[in-house]
């Protein structure tokens, strides 16, 4: 088994570049199974966690994020507007494992041209009011479906709560 210098996770397969090849030839790039690595021993740790994301369409429904609002105010200690933002960033912060979109899209989360303070909209409303509007549907069901402009809203926020507790991630979409 050849020494390994770096792994990315392409689906089934894996591709490992070959370390020690002199400068100027040609890159070589051999194909195992992940489980081709761990028996061995060119990882050492297991796999990491894979995380499939729900589409768009389940997470702007009604129910689900009446659903999602109710699973944040389970939080403890509770979060407030203004910490919302911060709650997820610091869960993306924490995960070591692979999130997939349901188009197969791998989702970078510490992507540095990912704004969240953009996408939750603190940029134009520093009172941060669709975050207390969000935390606040847990007292009313909301009435109707999100707009589609906002479903990456409630990606980033299904993703925050699955990696903080994957029991109430499932739970929100039943």
């Amino acid at each position: 088994m050849p020494q390994c210098c770096f792994v990315l996770a392409l689906g089934v397969a894996v591709v490992v570049a070959v370390r020690g090849l002199p400068v100027g030839q040609e890159h070589i790039a051999m194909m195992f199974l992940p489980s081709d690595f761990y028996a061995g021993g060119c990882l050492s740790s297991a796999p990491p966690p894979i995380m499939y994301v729900p589409r768009a369409h389940y997470l702007r429904e009604v129910m689900t994020q009446f659903n999602l609002s109710l699973a944040y105010a389970a939080i403890t200690p509770r979060i407030s507007r203004h910490s919302l933002v911060a709650f997820v960033y610091d869960r993306f912060l924490e995960f070591t494992g692979i999130v997939i979109d349901d188009d197969g899209y791998v989702f970078d989360l510490l992507n540095p041209n990912m704004d969240l303070d953009v996408l939750f909209g603190g940029e134009d409303d520093p009172s941060w009011s669709w975050c207390g509007d969000f935390l606040s549907a847990r007292m009313r069901v909301p009435k109707q479906n999100a707009a589609m402009k906002i479903a990456a809203r409630f990606k980033l926020l299904w993703i925050a709560l699955a990696i903080h507790n994957p029991a109430a991630a499932r739970d929100v979409l039943r």
